[in-house]
């Protein structure tokens, strides 16, 4: 059995956290936990003392293991890595594991500025890669959403974004793109193409951080969202890796006016019949209170709440 998405350590029903808006209002589905339920018996886990890692660092990692046991880590600047044990891993971008420019020089792609151009173009230039996501679809092909957003003179990145797929053969690559799936931050005359409105920040999305999974019915989902507009879905064509036409964003499921929110991955529990979503909120700086919450629903689409029953459309970031 192909594990499409894997995630680790995780423990659902002690994470799960208030985090709603506020409003307490109770949604329907939410099952109460059961009382007096006897105590689970727990037995901690012993490792020896002579244990051996290695480590690598990627940034925003999804991921992914194949059906011959190897596990492969995806991230940010197209850092990517492998291992067989969980405990000792492999860098495989030599330019990532040097500090150099490693989404210009990637091994993923034969040469990724130009591959993606399109979107390099709409984002002024500005080459790199945020959290890229891969998954095996039903015809054993390996499919790369590659996402990133301008930078402009005062280093933040901003919601004119792009989001694409590309598609290989082998884990490894090299990868070949299919398109852009999404683009967002237009202005002034450009056509936005979305719903015929103008590009708002602080109710549309950023088109990065996209996570693709298939739901319990075999249909498969992106979730995708930073800061700006909140975290969105859309519905993903099985046999093109692209989305399903008509959708415009997608829908929304939280957030939105800029609130800090970002980096969603979805997870679906057999055991609980529950979709979760993690996200990361608050600010990157050691005193910016990030953290992540959990949010759970019937159905990947949402609505999504927290461990109170209350809604998390209108969830705020914050910054502490």
């Amino acid at each position: 059995m192909r594990w499409n998405k894997v995630l680790l350590a995780v423990s659902i029903s002690a994470v799960l956290g208030g985090c709603g808006d506020g409003t307490q209002q109770k949604v329907e589905g939410v099952v109460e936990a059961p009382q007096n339920e006897p105590p689970v018996s727990v037995t901690d886990p012993t490792f020896p003392t002579d244990v051996t890692f290695s480590e690598v660092g990627v940034h925003d990692p999804s991921v992914i293991r194949l059906d011959d046991g190897t596990f492969y880590i995806f991230g940010s600047h197209m850092a990517y890595a492998s291992s067989t044990d969980l405990v000792n891993w492999t860098q495989l971008n030599p330019a990532a594991a040097n500090n150099e420019d490693a989404a210009a020089n990637t091994p993923l792609f034969n040469t990724y500025p130009s591959e993606v151009s399109e979107g390099i173009d709409w984002v002024g230039g500005n080459i790199g890669s945020w959290a890229s996501d891969v998954i095996q679809l039903g015809d054993g092909r390996y499919y790369f959403y590659y996402n990133h957003c301008a930078l402009p003179d005062t280093g933040n990145c901003v919601s004119r974004s792009y989001l694409g797929v590309a598609v290989s053969d082998n884990i490894d690559g090299p990868y070949e793109d299919l398109g852009l799936i999404l683009t967002t931050g237009h202005v002034g005359e450009e056509n936005p193409g979305i719903n015929g409105e103008d590009y708002d920040g602080n109710v549309h999305p950023n088109a990065i951080d996209p996570d693709v999974f298939f739901d319990k019915e075999g249909r498969l989902w992106m979730v995708y969202g930073s800061y700006s507009g909140g975290i969105w879905i859309m519905e993903m064509d099985p046999q093109t890796g692209m989305a399903l036409p008509d959708q415009g964003y997608g829908t929304k499921l939280m957030g939105g006016f800029y609130s800090a929110i970002e980096g969603p991955y979805m997870i679906y529990s057999p055991e609980s019949d529950y979709y979760y979503l993690f996200t990361s909120f608050g600010g990157y700086n050691n005193a910016d209170g990030y953290n992540m919450r959990i949010a759970r629903s019937r159905n990947p689409d949402g609505p999504f709440v927290d461990s109170l029953g209350q809604d998390m459309i209108g969830a705020s970031g914050g910054w502490s």
